[in-house]
């Protein structure tokens, strides 16, 4: 419902935490296909949260925060 919200609201940043959680691994595509489609055609900035390795590597940009630092990772 969140980021149908965000969707219809047509901010220009939206962040998601955790978007994929507890969902499918079916679902987790389409909504990490949805999420870089915004990104890429809309032209929005996109923030996830996310423990789950397979939703960051399909990012453009990836920081991890440790020790109450953000560092940016070159490779996953």
């Amino acid at each position: 419902m969140a980021i149908a919200r965000a969707l219809v609201l047509n901010h220009d940043i939206i962040i998601a935490d955790e978007p994929t959680g507890n969902l499918d691994e079916n679902t987790t595509r389409q909504i990490v296909e949805l999420f870089k489609k915004i990104a890429h055609e809309d032209h929005k900035l996109v923030i996830i949260v996310t423990h789950e390795t397979e939703v960051a590597q399909n990012s453009d940009v990836v920081y991890q925060l440790k020790n109450k630092k953000f560092t940016k990772l070159d490779t996953f």
